[in-house]
């Protein structure tokens, strides 16, 4: 299932807790092979979302009222923050902007809250999502698009200050993470992949193939490896393939649907525990049903 032309390329490296790009084997250039460890780079610091850049935000409900009591909350602490209005869902959906929080009534006029949030998901990932509603019943859907909080209307200022603060803290580590490019290395130049833009890798004997957004990058190494390289966000859900949690639309025993529509194999052995490393995965947003009291 390669996507595109493949790029063949060599030694492959990630970025370590330091913050240095380090080589992960095994790979052969040029000039024979390669040892890992060779060849440290140190990446530059990342800037922070929540520190020292305007924060774009969205405020989407239907209630004029509302909107301007959300944004009055959030300019109590983070008074230079954007704050976006929006009436319904389909305003929100038009919009070009791109947000780190989206506060959203989950009944807003037109698409609902749920369905907005779904097709905003397969445009980013990233974005902090809190439902601010007065409809309890829900909740449990928005554990589906990954909703960070789930606040009950009327929301006490003392509320939405914690559950605001967390916010930024999670955009702030989501922005760090998203930042990340893994470098692969060929004969002529270096290959720069943002790692939220991997779909999948797929082994193929000696080499794996690197399913991204913009094309299949064919490189020596290990399934292993490339496992242990990419993180805890990227699940072994069989022998030969390995997915990114975040690009996963559907899935059922023998068969995993990615956003993109790609489908890629699932082990049937591997599916129980594929199902508890992606509710910890959606989990990771800490989706929480909060009172107003």
């Amino acid at each position: 299932m390669c996507c595109g032309k493949a790029v063949t390329a060599h030694p492959v490296f990630f970025r370590d807790a330091c913050g240095n790009l380090r080589y992960t084997g095994p790979a052969y250039a040029a000039c024979g092979r390669l040892r890992p460890g060779n060849g440290v780079f140190p990446l530059r610091g990342k800037q922070k979302i929540c520190e020292g850049k305007i924060m774009k935000i969205a405020v989407c409900d239907s209630d004029r009222a509302a909107r301007e009591k959300l944004e009055r909350l959030i300019r109590r602490q983070r008074a230079d923050a954007e704050v976006f209005h929006f009436a319904s869902g389909r305003q929100l959906l038009e919009s070009r902007q791109r947000f780190q929080i989206i506060l959203m009534d989950v009944r807003p006029q037109g698409t609902g809250g749920i369905e907005t949030a779904r097709t905003l998901r397969m445009k980013d990932e990233t974005a902090i999502l809190i439902f601010v509603t007065a409809s309890k019943e829900y909740a449990f859907e928005a554990f589906d698009v990954s909703a960070f909080q789930y606040l009950l209307k009327p929301v006490s200022e003392e509320k939405f200050r914690k559950a605001f603060e967390k916010a930024c803290r999670e955009a702030d580590r989501r922005a760090g993470e998203n930042d990340e490019q893994l470098i692969f290395r060929t004969k002529s130049r270096s290959v720069a992949v943002p790692r939220k833009e991997i779909l999948y890798v797929e082994s193929q004997g000696r080499k794996v193939d690197i399913h991204t957004l913009r094309e299949c990058i064919t490189v020596y190494g290990t399934m292993t490896g490339m496992e242990a390289g990419l993180g805890g966000e990227f699940c072994r859900c069989h022998r030969g393939y390995l997915v990114n949690l975040a690009w996963v639309a559907e899935y059922e025993p023998g068969t995993i649907l990615l956003k993109n529509g790609e489908k890629i194999f699932m082990a049937k052995e591997k599916y129980a525990e594929f199902d508890r490393r992606y509710g910890k995965y959606l989990m990771g947003g800490k989706t929480a049903l909060s009172d107003g009291q």
